[in-house]
């Protein structure tokens, strides 16, 4: 989020913009996951185009998925609970969810053939 905790001041200027509240230590496959999981139909590009700027080895690439798969069970669990008195969204969501559950368990399988 954009607030006055979250900026970094060089007198009286911003010099950085930070936000920590979702840090971990994670393997690179994570962070790909976390930018890709709502854009999924875009994976193939993304992964084109982001070998072109850094190494990224075959077993990291295959950690992708399964990273997806496990946000998106967390988000599952998150939606069930947390929206049960807004029943309408609820199920939106998890219809959403559900559907891109089953597009990267496609994806999955196909690339472990």
């Amino acid at each position: 989020e954009f607030s006055t905790h979250n900026l970094l001041f060089k007198k009286d200027y911003v010099s950085a913009i930070i936000d920590f509240e979702n840090i971990r230590l994670a393997p690179r496959a994570h962070d790909i996951a976390y930018f890709i999981q709502y854009r999924y139909k875009k994976l193939p590009i993304f992964l084109s185009e982001y070998r072109k700027y850094t190494s990224f080895s075959h077993s990291e690439e295959k950690l992708i998925l399964p990273c997806i798969l496990l946000s998106n069970c967390s988000s599952f669990w998150w939606i069930w609970e947390h929206m049960e008195k807004r029943r309408e969204a609820r199920y939106r969501h998890l219809k959403r969810l559900v559907i891109q559950v089953y597009y990267f368990n496609h994806l999955w399988r196909r690339s472990r053939d």
